[in-house]
């Protein structure tokens, strides 16, 4: 089940699916709904890759460098970001 709070296109791609059900039952309507549920699956997995490259991309989290290994920061002074 996607956590449509984690961004606020989750909740609009909800929405969507939403509509699409209330408008009743046919064919048509039915393969919308699933598609736009499938919408809502693949943004959801596209925000968590999204969100994974960028904590990687980050670097250190305590001075934010990508010299320091394995996350043991060189830069002992450095806050904790």
């Amino acid at each position: 089940m996607t956590d449509i709070s984690k961004h606020p296109i989750l909740q609009e791609c909800y929405e969507l699916c939403v509509a699409i059900e209330e408008c009743g039952a046919s064919e048509k309507l039915t393969e919308a709904s699933m598609k736009a549920s499938a919408l809502l699956e693949s943004v959801d997995s596209l925000i968590a890759n999204n969100k994974m490259q960028s904590d990687a991309d980050r670097g250190c989290p305590r001075c934010m460098s990508s010299v320091c290994v394995n996350f043991e920061c060189r830069e002992t002074t450095a806050p904790l970001i």
